[in-house]
Parts: C-alpha cells; sequence; structure tokens
C-alpha cells in the first residue's frame, strides 16, 4: 500500500512539473519581480496575480514590448493594449505573485524618491499608488507615499487600488 502511495504522489509530482514547463512554480513578491526586467537570464512580468516568461518571445526583446516592462505587474496596463489576455495562452506561466510584508520603517524607503515604485499602508494592507491618478504628482492632498496612512485616509480612497502587501510589525 506504501508503494502505491508513494508512486501515486511522485506521478502526481511529475505532472506537475510537466504542468509547469518542467519547472517548479515560483514565488515572487512585487519587488522581487523587478530582478527579471529581461537584463539578465529571465524576463517576467505579472498580470492578475500569475506570473508569466517571456524570455524566449521575440515581442519582448530587451525585456521591452511596446512601451511596457518585464519585471513589473502589469494588471493596470492592459488597457488600451492592441489585445487583450487571449494573448497570455501563449506565454508561459511560471509562477504567482504573493503578499509583500513591510514593517513601518520599511515602507518609507517606497516613497517614489527612494524606490521604483510608491506604497502607502491602509489599515494593515499595503497598495501600490505609483500609477494611480490621484498620486500622479507624487502625493495625495498633501499626502506622501511612503507613510501608513490609516489615520489619513477612508477606505473610499484606497478602492481600486493594486493591494501588493501586509504591514508587519
Amino acid at each position: 500500500m506504501t508503494k502505491i502511495y508513494v508512486l501515486f504522489i511522485s506521478l502526481f509530482a511529475a505532472l506537475a512539473l510537466v504542468a509547469c514547463g518542467g519547472q517548479e512554480e515560483i514565488e515572487l513578491t512585487i519587488i522581487d519581480l523587478l530582478e527579471y526586467d529581461g537584463s539578465g537570464d529571465k524576463a517576467y512580468f505579472a498580470y492578475e496575480g500569475v506570473i508569466y516568461d517571456v524570455t524566449d518571445s521575440d515581442l519582448w526583446e530587451d525585456g521591452s514590448h511596446f512601451g511596457r516592462y518585464a519585471g513589473y505587474d502589469l494588471t493596470s496596463q492592459l488597457e488600451g493594449a492592441p489585445h487583450g489576455t487571449e494573448m497570455f495562452d501563449n506565454v508561459p506561466q511560471v509562477g504567482v505573485m504573493i503578499p509583500l510584508e513591510l514593517s513601518t520603517e520599511d515602507l518609507t524607503e517606497y516613497d517614489g524618491a527612494s524606490h521604483v515604485y510608491m506604497f502607502i499602508a491602509f489599515e494593515g494592507t499595503i497598495y501600490n499608488v505609483t500609477n494611480a491618478e490621484a498620486w500622479e504628482d507624487g502625493e495625495f492632498n498633501g499626502l506622501l507615499p511612503g507613510n501608513d496612512l490609516s489615520d489619513e485616509l477612508t477606505a473610499d480612497d484606497v478602492e481600486g487600488l493594486p493591494e501588493v502587501g501586509v504591514l508587519v510589525d
């Protein structure tokens, strides 16, 4: 009985690896994803929590595709593209996005000046305001990114913003 169980588990693991293109599924935060911008060995982008590998795509030479760049979550940037998500059917899925965990002190690095991203925290959740229209000038009603704004904002202020992580002590 044990041999059958071990055989079944081995077969399941092999099928899972084949489904992932022979590689284990990776888990990356939005910050980890930046390492896969096409300037090194790999070019990945994320869309709706799924990580896609465009390393071998002629359409993503040097990690760039019509003003979009590998290494980023492109969920908010598909609008205006000449294609929809059906194009992702031809791109290998290699992993999933996982929540970023930042302390209040670490959050201060994501103010738009010190890092490529601008994050804010509200009630324990970290939001990406980098591409948010209301934050396009690097501030919102005098409030600056890189801060926990739980006392200054309302739930309506963060509605629709991409959640990228959690605030930890």
